[in-house]
């Protein structure tokens, strides 16, 4: 019956990760050509494949062309130049301009840079254009891979596996003296306290497991924790349960542990003669449930290392009017 416990957990969290849904609502990078303002600013996460919109507000197509090219970490590609053809409606009225980006994870930005056409000097086009408040100019949408990450930490842990306490009582069966042993319950510990490395593997899109509701209140999982501690005695405790992460590097886990648990020594049992039998009490390993928390420290995603031997160069983007 104890191993049958002690395997529950595991098959719970895989049963939990094939009926946990995934829903996305599609992201949208705003940029005011008139104000110069980009919002988000900075860094982005979106998951590989997954289509958001970079929209340029406030903007002028017939004065400007929109070059859009996806840049490598951890240094730009050269320059891809997209100009669209688009419709010159009479007289000049401030437009939207949507690139709708499809990501690639092998991308860790995207740079739209925005100059003036080359209009004729005689233009009554090219007065107008340079009487607008937008100005050519460049902006850089940073964004990161959701991907299966495994965070690195040390946690605080208690558990419930404690070592009993034995004592003798000298006394008397039948005819012979000896010492009955007793379990002292009331000197033993409640929980045994310590500390622990922890590996804890969770996926970065906090929009994973919409189907537990965790994302609503701020709150993401990770479905498997795994660790190593060693107590005073140098003796290895094994740990392995799931967790709760809350923010980007905290996390509450619950579990198992496995390990080395004291027993009353072979052929000991009710009474012994022997006043020296409890003196080195022998071990078997046994399991009981644990809680922690945790800090990582460092998280590591399998686009880490690919992103650095990698080329490629994104798809051209339609825009409005192409």
């Amino acid at each position: 019956m104890r191993f049958a416990k002690c395997f529950c957990l595991p098959l719970t969290v895989l049963f939990l990760l094939v009926i946990s849904g995934r829903a996305q609502a599609q992201m949208i990078v705003t940029i005011d050509h008139k104000t110069g303002v980009q919002n988000p600013v900075g860094l982005i996460q979106v998951a590989a494949g997954q289509e958001f919109v970079i929209r340029i507000l406030n903007t002028v197509p017939e004065c400007f062309d929109y070059n859009f090219e996806g840049v490598l970490p951890p240094k730009a590609m050269a320059e891809r130049a997209a100009k669209a053809a688009l419709p010159k409606p009479e007289p000049l009225q401030e437009q939207n301009v949507d690139f709708n980006v499809t990501h690639d994870p092998q991308f860790g930005s995207y740079k739209i840079t925005i100059t003036a056409k080359d209009l004729p000097k005689d233009s009554k086009l090219k007065e107008q254009c340079e009487a607008l408040q937008q100005k050519q100019n460049t902006f850089i949408v940073t964004v990161t891979t959701y991907a299966w990450t495994v965070g690195l930490a040390g946690a605080f842990t208690a558990d419930k596996l404690t070592d009993p306490v034995f004592s003798l009582r000298a006394g008397k069966q039948g005819d012979q003296d000896g010492y009955f042993v007793e379990r002292n319950k009331s000197a033993e510990d409640s929980f045994r306290l310590g500390a622990a490395a922890m590996i804890h593997l969770y996926h970065s899109d906090p929009n994973r497991f919409n189907g537990l509701g965790l994302s609503k209140i701020g709150l993401n999982w990770a479905p498997l924790s795994f660790g190593l501690g060693i107590d005073n005695g140098s003796q290895v405790h094994y740990f392995l349960g799931t967790s709760l992460k809350f923010g980007d590097q905290a996390f509450l886990t619950a579990g198992w542990v496995f390990g080395p648990r004291k027993r009353l020594p072979d052929g000991v049992h009710d009474f012994t003669t022997d006043q020296n039998a409890l003196s080195s009490l022998p071990t078997k390993t046994s399991s009981a449930f644990f809680v922690g928390i945790s800090y990582t420290f460092i998280s590591v995603s399998k686009d880490t290392f690919q992103n650095a031997f990698k080329q490629k160069t994104p798809e051209p983007v339609k825009k409005p009017g192409s």
